[in-house]
């Protein structure tokens, strides 16, 4: 009889695990999600092997006013960025795409790092196509923000240069090429690992992302350099600065939905502040000529104190709670004991999601880290070497990887019950969200299609 029990108590975890796995795949693939992947063949004469893209569109959006585009570094794959929910969060508020990139090339990078062997004609060729899934063609004349790392850094920054009226801004992680004189009036931000410095592979990289921010100075250029003292060549914690600077340069850069003149608007130098890249002292832009080599021009007071803060420790400490509980709590049955909870959220801006608070009658039972706790260090999500919210532990499979849905289940319940479901969001530096609506549960009351609250 007990062994009898044991196996119907297997069965069922086992049941659940595949239901849990289905769940992850549905919830990424449903009406809710609005992602869109095109693959581009290369033409003769291209230098690439293929080129795969994959576009996240924020579910309530009429009309994409620009496009993130997240360039992954050389031999990394960007086909999970549409799932990070982080970068979500900044597409979201600002009705922008989220664009991750795979180029393959037979040798590493240098080749698709380099636009004008394939990999700019490819990514014109998918924003045409998914403008045509998708139903939104102004994909293929919107604006964009170029994020870069590596020899993703490379393409970014050439790209820049070639199409320097497109671009709201760019963020160069670990690389790029010395920016032409029509980028000057373009936000960037040059941000280098210390240990790059002296490294045996990437010093000549650092030596020279340095020299490209000292030629830009010397022409006035808006531009910034951030020196992470934690990191070498990995993204370490870039997005806690790369995130707040492209929500600064949207703000004062895009033009109104209804403005006729969709022209991206120059930077707003009465907010712009300085920052000194030695002593790390910040103070108001007041205009005109000032220190070149030793100075970083940064858009606003905000930013400033997010770069001194990231400049001396890497990190930066997000002093406010996430603005939004978790919503849309809904129930579903599985059986007379076990219900499963969904819910969505918005990640924090400032600092994304941590874990999430489950509490059932007023008492927490649960802090949600998600299936992949093991691989991220015991957190919901963050970034990885090359800032992917894939786990580095399973990179080796990451065209495999199942983003984390918002899914709990809760076991042994008594089904003439009612219970009452809340959650907290928890950000990075450990704020907490308002408590969600209650969701009020009772099993007997509830099927396996549906449950109205």
């Amino acid at each position: 009889m007990k062994s009898k029990d044991f196996f119907l108590q297997l069965g069922l975890i086992i049941f659940i695990a595949i239901l849990n796995s289905c769940s992850s795949k549905d919830y990424t693939s449903s009406n809710i999600e609005k992602i869109f992947s095109t693959s581009i063949e290369p033409e003769e004469g291209d230098f690439l092997v293929a080129a795969e893209f994959k576009m996240w569109i924020p579910n309530n959006a009429k009309h994409i006013r620009a496009i993130i585009v997240h360039q992954h570094g050389c031999g990394r794959n960007g086909m999970s960025i549409p799932y990070d929910r982080h970068w979500r969060a900044l597409a979201k508020k600002w009705d922008c795409a989220l664009l991750g990139t795979y180029f393959i090339a037979n040798d590493s990078c240098a080749t698709w790092a380099n636009p004008e062997y394939g990999s700019d004609k490819a990514y014109h060729k998918a924003l045409k196509n998914i403008a045509k899934q998708s139903g939104f063609n102004e994909l293929t004349n919107i604006p964009w923000l170029l994020w870069g790392h590596s020899g993703g850094a490379h393409w970014a920054s050439t790209m820049l240069s070639k199409y320097p009226q497109k671009t709201v801004a760019a963020y160069l992680r670990s690389g790029g090429k010395d920016l032409s004189k029509n980028t000057i009036n373009v936000p960037v931000i040059i941000d280098l690992g210390a240990g790059e410095e002296n490294h045996p592979q990437f010093g000549r990289l650092w030596s020279r992302c340095v020299t490209n921010f000292e030629n830009a100075r010397k022409q006035q250029a808006i531009i910034a350099l951030a020196v992470n003292p934690e990191t070498a060549h990995d993204c370490g914690h870039s997005r806690l600065l790369a995130i707040p600077f492209f929500d600064a340069c949207l703000s004062q850069r895009l033009p109104g939905i209804e403005d006729k003149n969709q022209t991206l608007k120059p930077m707003d130098v009465k907010k712009a502040w300085v920052g000194n890249n030695k002593t790390f002292e910040i103070r108001p832009f007041k205009g005109g000529n000032i220190n070149t080599l030793n100075t970083s021009i940064l858009p606003n007071e905000k930013v400033a104190k997010i770069w001194r803060e990231y400049v001396q420790t890497g990190w930066v400490t997000d002093k406010t709670a996430p603005e939004k509980a978790p919503y849309n709590l809904e129930a579903e049955y599985i059986s007379n004991s076990i219900v499963k909870i969904s819910w969505e959220a918005d990640a924090d801006l400032e600092s994304g999601i941590k874990q999430f608070y489950l509490y059932r009658d007023n008492e927490k039972i649960k802090e949600f880290i998600g299936p992949n706790d093991n691989f991220n260090k015991k957190n919901f999500q963050y970034g990885n070497f090359g800032d992917e919210p894939v786990p580095e532990a399973l990179y080796e499979n990451v065209n495999s990887w199942i983003p984390t849905s918002l899914v709990f289940f809760d076991y042994n319940l008594n089904p003439n019950k009612k219970y009452v479901y809340q959650i907290k969001m928890v950000n990075w530096s450990n704020l907490e969200s308002a408590i969600s609506e209650e969701l009020m549960v009772k099993i007997s009351d509830i099927n396996s299609k549906e449950y109205a609250k």
